[in-house]
């Protein structure tokens, strides 16, 4: 019942500050996503490198298979990263869509695109993981 007491200007700034809030939120959590993404990217990187000089073939093209897979979870939080940023500007004629080349995104995809983009990280740590133990077990 205290919102009913708020004045319409203090209505107006608490909402405001929710906004930004959220934003400051996503922008930081996007932030930290870009650099587990990095991490696993170079990671993988590193160890199939190192392994295509031992000539570990199926270990290398695992760790080379993470390293794909991170990029692309990369490219992906990018794209999610400019339809959220999209769909925060108030004055944006599309209102909650974002045209990316041909496709028309709107925020409901943003939800998806995120957990495609922790999706992909998983599965390049889980290359990564895979391609090492098969490393360190190779005969």
């Amino acid at each position: 019942m205290e919102e009913d007491k708020l004045t319409e200007q203090e209505k107006v700034r608490l909402l405001q500050l929710r906004i930004d809030i959220y934003k400051d939120n996503n922008v930081h959590a996007m932030k930290t996503a870009q650099f587990a993404l990095n991490a696993a990217f170079l990671l993988n990187g590193a160890a199939s490198t190192t392994l295509f000089a031992k000539a570990m073939m199926c270990p290398a093209i695992l760790c080379g298979l993470g390293a794909v897979s991170s990029v692309v979870s990369m490219g992906l939080s990018y794209i999610t990263i400019l339809l959220l940023g999209e769909t925060w500007r108030p004055d944006s004629k599309g209102g909650n869509k974002y045209k990316f080349f041909k496709w028309e995104l709107d925020k409901s995809n943003c939800e998806v695109m995120r957990f495609i983009c922790l999706l992909l990280w998983v599965i390049s740590i889980l290359l990564f993981l895979i391609g090492a133990t098969l490393a360190v077990f190779y005969i």
